[in-house]
């Protein structure tokens, strides 16, 4: 976990100053808590801040967001939540105009995974161990 927060912080601090903040940090059960907060003045391509084999919980409260892979794609809107896992080759981009407002938890997929196991036959595709 330690080493998605150096790349995460890092990546975010670029777009601005107080952009990330860790709000709780868990590496004995593998999970984090971070906020997010910035006016995105152009789109912002946050593939490289995404971490693969993490599943994310996204809360978000202000802005608009993508990810996507090869023909899926998953949209983010003002007062929406969305859970996914993030794989490698992922396109995540942030558009422009407005403000990004948002709560994030993160895990590691194996360990998240375990947690879900008891409910696999409710889960969503995607999420499913």
């Amino acid at each position: 976990m330690r080493q998605h927060h150096k790349i995460e912080r890092g990546f975010w601090e670029k777009i601005a100053s107080k952009a990330w903040r860790s709000l709780h940090e868990n590496p004995h059960q593998s999970f984090s808590v971070e906020s997010h907060f910035f006016k995105a003045t152009a789109p912002i391509d946050w593939s490289e801040a995404l971490m693969p084999e993490r599943l994310k919980i996204c809360f978000k409260e202000q802005g608009h967001a993508r990810i996507s892979q090869e023909n899926d794609r998953l949209s983010f809107y003002r007062t929406t939540i969305a859970c996914f896992r993030v794989e490698n080759g992922q396109k995540a981009e942030r558009l422009n105009a407005s403000h990004h407002a948002f709560l994030t938890r993160h895990s590691f997929a194996l360990f998240s995974c375990s947690l879900l196991s008891a409910h696999n036959n409710s889960l969503p595709p995607g999420l499913a161990p």
